[in-house]
């Protein structure tokens, strides 16, 4: 897999987290069923412009777009949304149900010492770190 390809797939599995943490922005529901947020990965070097049209077309919503990395946030009530979203134009899409974990008002995660190490670590051991050598 690329780095951009990896690099959009954790952004976008971030972003899809937040989202489900937050709740994110909501657009009026439709009756077709439970509004469902659906990640949308434009394909490698190319606009979200297409990606944006199919989900308009399959009765989606876009509600972010990050097109330096070619990502859509979408969100529709079609149970069949990420059916019909697929093909030219988007390189994959796929619902956010499940990730994260909605924290209460004031509600506090404790961490681990070892992980909160991990989480700060040495940014010249990450290995596209421009002191490692391997980007020019």
């Amino acid at each position: 897999m690329s780095h951009r390809k990896t690099l959009a797939a954790a952004s976008a599995l971030t972003l899809g987290i937040g989202l489900a943490v937050t709740g994110g922005p909501a657009p009026a529901a439709s009756a077709a069923g439970a509004e469902t947020t659906f990640l949308v990965l434009a394909p490698q070097g190319a606009k979200t412009d297409r990606a944006a049209a199919r989900v308009a077309a399959a009765n989606g919503t876009v509600v972010a777009r990050y097109d330096q990395i070619g990502v859509l946030v979408a969100r529709s009530t079609d149970p069949a949304f990420a059916t019909a979203v697929a093909g030219a134009g988007v390189d994959s899409v796929a619902a956010t149900t499940g990730l994260g974990s909605a924290l209460d008002e004031g509600e506090t995660v404790e961490v681990a010492a070892a992980d909160a190490v991990t989480a700060t670590a040495d940014p010249t051991g990450e290995p596209l770190s421009p002191s490692s050598g391997t980007c020019r």
